[in-house]
């Protein structure tokens, strides 16, 4: 896995003080380690962290089979499969990419001549709308549905918050 990112994945770790490496007091990826197994995180818990923090495509994607099959309920099996999905998998990418496509982050464009302020997102923040919600899930804005992408986006909040709560960082 990522060791140098999964460092970075918490900005402090339970006290270790009887077991120290040879890094200081810096924190290791061992530390993290301990810190996620001891969380007890469910599956989607981990996935999510993974997804969110480390990039990791292969966590999205059982997230993503794991949120289909949870949210099926909530689409009333009545929708197809494909559409489910679709709903699932852009909120996966409006709650794990938060940060601008378009200039990276930065909140601003660079042109040979100019330096301009990034329209797609504010101080490097992407702004999601209904316009960019409705060309994810590949359908028309009057023809999205707000509650069922609402739901959608209720339950990963409600899974990073878990995850979050169990790792100690709110």
């Amino acid at each position: 896995m990522k060791a140098e990112l999964l460092a970075k994945l918490l900005p402090s770790s339970c006290d270790m003080s009887s077991i120290r490496s040879k890094s200081n007091d810096s924190i290791t990826s061992e530390d993290v380690l301990i810190k996620i197994s001891y969380a007890r995180l469910n599956n989607n818990e981990l996935y999510y962290v993974l997804s969110k923090f480390l990039d990791d495509e292969s966590s999205r994607g059982k997230m993503y089979y794991n949120l289909i099959e949870d949210l099926k309920p909530v689409f009333n099996n009545q929708e197809s499969n494909e559409l489910v999905s679709k709903y699932v998998q852009a909120g996966i990418t409006e709650s794990i990419i938060i940060k601008c496509p378009f200039c990276n982050g930065t909140g601003v464009l660079l042109f040979k001549t100019s330096v301009e302020n990034c329209p797609h997102c504010k101080q490097g923040d992407f702004i999601y709308n209904n316009l960019i919600r409705s060309s994810f899930v590949g359908v028309k804005e009057k023809d999205f549905d707000k509650e069922k992408y609402r739901k959608v986006m209720e339950k990963l909040q409600d899974i990073e918050i878990s995850a979050l709560d169990k790792l100690g960082d709110v």
